[in-house]
Order: C-alpha cells, then structure tokens, then sequence
C-alpha cells in the first residue's frame, strides 16, 4: 500500500496539483477498511498508469506523424527540383528509402554509405527545424525517480531532440539491403513511402488530418463526452451471452418468455434437460439414429449452410 500511496502522490506532484497538509495525525483505519482502501488505491492505480500508457502512445503517434509529414515534403521537393522527367533522380535510382535521424549524426552516416556504397547513392538530408519531444524519455524518466526518497514536482516530459530527414536513392537489391543494415547501425527510423507522386499526395494529405486531429486532442480542445445518468422507472434490457451451440437454446427459451434484468437464465440448464426429455418422449432406436444421423449430417454441412441465407426460423434454430 505504501507503494501505491508513493505512486499516487508522484503523480499529482507531476501535474502540479496542490495538496492540503492540515497538519494533523489521522487514525488508523479498522482492517476491513485497510482492506477497501488497498482496493480503491489499486484500482486508482492502474487508472493512472493506463492514462500515463495513452498519454505516451499519443505522443509517439504525434511524433512518428510529424517525421512523416517532413518525408514527404522533402520527397516532394526533390521530385520538383528536376523539372524535366528524364532527369529526375527516381529514374536513375529506382528505388529509395526515406527515414529520420539524430541531427549529429547525418556527417558519419553520410561518410558510411559514401564508403559503404562506393558512392553509387543519391543522399538527400533537410533538417527538421522545430525539435521533437522523444516519448521514449518519459518512461525512462518514470522507472529512474520510482524511489521513496524522490520528492520533486518536476513535470515528466520528453527530452527535445533535433532530427533529420534524409532520402537515399539506390538501384538494385544489394544496394538496399547495405542501405537498411547502414540507418540500421545508426538507429535511423524508416518510413514506408509510396513511389507514386499520386500516392504520396494523398497520404500526405491523410498525414496533415491526423496531425490537426491529434493536436486538438492534445490541447484539450475537442468537446468532452457528457454523462447524465437519468432515473427512470422502466426495467433495464436483458441481454444474454451466446454462442452459435447456445444460440439454439436461448432462441427456445425467448420464445416462451425473455427473463427480466438479474433474473436467473434458464437456457444452460434448456442445454442438459430438453435433449434429455426428447429421448425419453422418444424412445425409439430408430427414431434416435435417424436424429443422429441427421445431426451429423449438418455438423459436416455447417459452413455451406451457414454461408447460405436462409430466412426460415425453424431451420434456423
């Protein structure tokens, strides 16, 4: 428990929220409230740190959508900065692969593939202006400070990093394979990215959607969901869990009636009596294999009926 109080009170420090400190010495809760307590906290627990694993999921999402984007504009730019087809870098380099770097280091990566390829890559680099928060950082922050003896309000935020984009271009299979190994070595991320100028387009724009939804969500400014809870007098709807063995069952035992809300379902109990009572209504040898044998004939039919649409209840069921 005195973990989870230690947990708790990290995080409210880390939003800034103040706590009241009235000085006095509360008493020691009974043990059946010790109980509840270690539940509530347990269970406030595992709220926080599924709200810190979306925070950084968001983050990660925004960060890996804003490399993208910045690809794209680079791939764009280099496309249009040879006017005329024949002399556009795709047709002498077929292939390419796009990613980002840490900004210091571009000069060893460039030197490596220069020496690694024997220059035959086409080595395109812009650097990213604004810097990137890197979420990976706030974990690492998170397991580094789980101690008893830290006592700080310190926000948990990313480290700012400064990156590149770069784009190399490359003919043939050996090329690629020495390329990937190489942003590989260097820790470089690589982005999947369409060949055609139509298909980059578009997931440009799909990029830019996501980007100014994930910032109006990260600034709070997208309307919240409200919940009322009503009173009514009106009993709550029954639903009950089947599966397609038990679905036959429950379709009998609707007919007859529909249990009410908390009522006990009688349908795993239809499963064991009703078959039980038809073999005692018909005891009958013949009559038995002939059910059987029909059974066993739609158990081997199953698919090819069940893919045909069929409208008849009885057969249905």
């Amino acid at each position: 428990m005195e973990r989870k109080l230690r947990y708790l009170e990290k995080e409210i420090k880390k939003d800034g929220i103040p706590m009241l400190d009235t000085g006095e010495n509360p008493e020691a809760p009974q043990p059946r409230e010790m109980i509840d307590l270690e539940a509530t906290f347990e269970k406030l627990e595992n709220e926080l740190r599924e709200v810190n694993q979306n925070a950084e999921a968001l983050k990660r999402n925004f960060l890996e959508l804003t490399e993208l984007k910045q690809i794209l504009q680079l791939l764009f730019i280099t496309s249009n900065s040879f006017p005329e087809k024949s002399h556009e870098p795709e047709e002498f380099y077929p292939c390419f692969v796009a990613g980002v770097i840490l900004r210091e280091r571009i000069p060893a990566f460039e030197r490596m593939l220069w020496r690694a390829c024997r220059g035959n890559v086409f080595l395109r680099q812009a650097e990213i202006e604004t810097p990137l928060e890197d979420p990976s950082t706030v974990s690492i922050r998170c397991f580094k400070y789980r101690s008893p003896l830290f006592n700080s309000t310190q926000h948990f935020q990313g480290d700012q990093v400064f990156k590149s984009v770069f784009i190399i271009f490359f003919q043939g299979d050996q090329l690629k394979t020495r390329v990937k190994k190489i942003c590989e070595g260097f820790r470089a991320t690589l982005y999947p990215c369409p060949e055609a100028p139509g298909d980059r387009r578009e997931m440009a724009m799909g990029v830019m959607t996501r980007i100014e939804d994930l910032n109006t969500e990260r600034s709070g400014s997208s309307v919240p969901p409200i919940l009322n809870k009503m009173e009514t007098c009106e009993d709550p709807p029954t639903y009950n869990h089947t599966n397609k063995f038990t679905n036959a069952f429950q379709n009998l035992i609707d007919s007859y009636g529909i249990a009410s809300y908390r009522e006990m379902n009688p349908a795993p109990y239809t499963i064991i009596t009703f078959p039980f009572l038809f073999a005692v209504m018909f005891g009958d040898c013949g009559h038995g294999l002939i059910m059987a044998s029909f059974a066993l004939w739609m158990v081997l039919k199953e698919k090819p009926l069940a893919a045909k649409k069929i409208e008849s209840e009885v057969i249905l069921i």
